[in-house]
């Protein structure tokens, strides 16, 4: 049986590690240092993922700006913890290529790990 909290853990600092590899600018924190608001946040994507709620990666990426923005975050230029701002608050469309990818590879890595 798999730990949500876990998985979690594991699908952000895999995500962490892709947006260091594509020369991402500000890298998201670690773990440790992710507000709370968005561990929860983490830890209900991976839930609704598990239950079959989201099964691509657009369907991932939609719940997730509908989490964001129903929490108060804006599209910026950015990633902004602070003041709430996130360049990938778009719709699927306009997300940019490297950004879809990190979505498919979050959507296989939950599967994978709660096989």
């Amino acid at each position: 049986m798999f730990d949500v909290l876990e998985v979690a853990k594991t699908v952000h600092a895999v995500t962490r590690a892709y947006s260091y590899a594509i020369g991402q600018a500000e890298l998201p924190p670690e773990w440790e240092h992710l507000p709370n608001k968005e561990k929860a946040l983490s830890k209900n994507l991976i839930a609704e993922a598990i239950s079959h709620l989201i099964c691509t990666p657009q369907e991932l990426h939609e719940t997730w700006v509908k989490e964001k923005c129903e929490r108060g975050w804006i599209h910026g230029l950015e990633r902004d913890y602070d003041n709430k701002k996130h360049p990938c608050l778009v719709e699927w469309a306009e997300l940019p290529e490297e950004e879809k990818i990190r979505d498919q590879m979050i959507v296989t890595l939950i599967w994978e790990l709660c096989e």
